[in-house]
């Protein structure tokens, strides 16, 4: 799968999220400029996009902008700027969706799904079985024993995840 551009100037934001994306197994490129982004997108060709709107060389609307240019690639504006017109704006240029911060990782998780769904670019679905389990990531469910077990969200993300390395090793 395509990774992921985050772009944003807050290490902290940047950490947090590359992290939980990557355990929910996503592949995570990283930027703390527009400028940066920009070439980044160019080698990566990501299949979604991060962005924040307050950049230290170029602003986030200006690399929306540029990217709209020449792609369709999803882009969610991840930014501090929470008035309707910032948010307006943000659309206008490009952005496919627009959360305020602080937010809420599970929120953002969905509408990352949500946006890779409507593109396409969802990994096709795949059961692995090993052992006793049955881990199935069309349907995001897991069965041991024939019986289903309830997971989160994040659980299933990481058996999953986990599960595919495994799967390489045939361990049953």
């Amino acid at each position: 799968m395509e990774p992921i551009l985050l772009v944003d100037d807050d290490p902290d934001i940047l950490r947090i999220l590359k992290d939980n994306l990557e355990l929910d197994g996503y592949n995570v490129a990283v930027s703390s400029t527009g400028k940066d982004a920009l070439q980044v997108f160019d080698k990566a060709r990501p299949g979604l996009i991060i962005l924040d709107l307050s950049l230290p060389d170029i602003d986030g609307i200006q690399v929306c902008r540029c990217i709209r240019d020449k792609s369709s690639v999803p882009i969610i504006m991840l930014t501090a700027r929470d008035r309707v017109p910032e948010k307006v704006l943000g659309l206008e240029s490009g952005a496919d969706d627009y959360m305020s911060k602080p937010f809420d990782y599970l929120e953002l998780a969905a509408r990352i799904k949500a946006l890779l769904r409507r593109s396409g670019a969802v990994t096709p679905a795949e059961v692995i079985e090993i052992g006793c389990f049955k881990i199935d990531n069309g349907q995001n469910t897991v069965w041991k024993n024939g019986r289903k077990i309830m997971l989160t969200q994040r659980e299933f993300n990481l058996l999953f995840f986990l599960s595919g390395s495994l799967s390489r090793y045939r361990i049953n």
